[in-house]
């Protein structure tokens, strides 16, 4: 059965009922009524809020993932072709997570994606230790980053991240700062399977649409 999150102002008028004394007589409540509702009213406000919490995450992970989408990457050369079909969709405001272990792509497609917006050779440095390189390509701004060494999510700010966030964000390890993510943004994963294949898992978020 559906059962839409309550609101608010329904949570409070229920629990003013549960917390009202058991008694007859609106001013003479009667012995241990008023502790034992109040009890039942703080296991309401617990359990509701609780539940709209749930609800609202689902819905949003619903509402925010639009597609799934694996690839395999045989060479470097597959690894390429999928970033310069990306390029062709980056705009300004345009956020793209790269995440996985350690040594499975994230920087060589960063480097390819960056030179694929560039149209010139450029020397794409890691960023692992300053955890940020700015590129400057004409009217677009590029900012490559790397959070492997961040310790806490709000370090970010540390980074020109406010600033960024108004222009192109390339970012590896985007997970260290999951709950400071745009709703608007693709994620790619980079992983291998028990052979050894390496992959890709590409996830659209809010009004992102990247087909390959």
């Amino acid at each position: 059965m559906h059962c839409p999150p309550i609101s608010s102002k329904e949570s409070t008028k229920q629990l003013l009922m549960l917390s009202w004394p058991s008694s007859k007589t609106l001013n003479n409540p009667t012995g241990p009524a008023p502790i034992i509702s109040t009890s039942v009213s703080i296991f309401f406000i617990y359990n509701l809020n609780r539940y709209n919490k749930t609800y609202t995450k689902i819905l949003e992970k619903k509402l925010k993932m639009k597609e799934i989408k694996k690839f395999f990457l045989k060479n470097h050369n597959d690894t390429k072709t999928i970033a310069i079909k990306l390029s062709k969709i980056v705009k300004k405001k345009f956020f793209v997570c790269l995440n996985g272990n350690l040594g499975t792509g994230k920087t060589t497609f960063a480097n390819y994606l960056i030179n694929a917006l560039s149209k010139t050779k450029l020397n794409v440095l890691s960023p692992t230790f300053p955890m940020v390189q700015h590129y400057v390509l004409g009217e677009l701004k590029i900012w490559h980053y790397d959070l492997y060494r961040l310790k806490k999510s709000y370090e970010i700010y540390s980074l020109d991240y406010d600033t960024a966030i108004n222009e192109i964000i390339i970012m590896e390890w985007s997970e260290k700062i999951e709950n400071l993510l745009p709703r608007n943004r693709l994620e790619i994963h980079f992983d291998e399977d028990k052979n050894f294949n390496r992959y890709i898992t590409i996830h659209s978020f809010g009004n992102i649409d990247f087909k390959i």
